[in-house]
């Protein structure tokens, strides 16, 4: 019996949340954004988490339109309250990028290397946000808590983590006036 050479298992590609979806903007009634869903495997559906990160990447490019028409089969048209929020999200998101591309690094070789680190921390909330964009943007104390705890305790004997978190998390949305 001969064996087989390569991986015995095909892995499927997933998409990374930090995917944007293909699209392309029209102006049939207003400012539009227009998603093409032919070649996702995902739910076509603002309700999907994988959907509303691939779509907020997208957005991240461009202002916000008045309208976000996503095409599979069907089409599925989005408007008002809904495309607001999305542009809010997508706002918050190039927030992110924009903090961490500027990031600058630390001298000190500890610090650059501490999971409480700037880039750590911004990596962190950008996950949040494309993890579970209505959490972060409606319950943004609790993301902030519960994402705190989860670098202090990864940071280890560091006694200056807890003051770098709250330093960094309040330039996002993540800040909170309990501290």
């Amino acid at each position: 019996m001969r064996r087989r050479q390569g991986p015995t298992k095909k892995l499927a590609p997933t998409a990374a949340i930090e995917h944007a979806c293909e699209h392309s903007y029209g102006d049939d009634e207003g400012f539009q954004l227009e998603v093409d869903c032919t070649t996702c495997n995902g739910a076509h559906d603002l309700s999907s988490r994988k959907c509303l990160a691939g779509i907020m990447n997208a957005l991240v490019e461009t202002s916000a339109p008045e309208a976000i028409i996503l095409r599979r089969y069907t089409e599925k048209r989005y408007r008002g309250e809904v495309v607001g929020w999305m542009a809010a999200c997508a706002a918050e998101l190039a927030s992110l990028n924009r903090s961490l591309a500027a990031k600058t690094e630390s001298s000190d070789r500890q610090c650059r290397t501490c999971r409480a680190s700037k880039e750590n921390v911004l990596l962190g909330a950008k996950l949040a946000l494309l993890e579970d964009p209505m959490a972060f943007m409606r319950h943004s104390a609790e993301v902030r808590k519960d994402l705190r705890e989860k670098l202090i305790a990864s940071a280890g004997r560091c006694v200056a983590a807890p003051d770098c978190i709250d330093q960094v998390l309040e330039g996002t949305r993540l800040r909170s006036e309990d501290g």
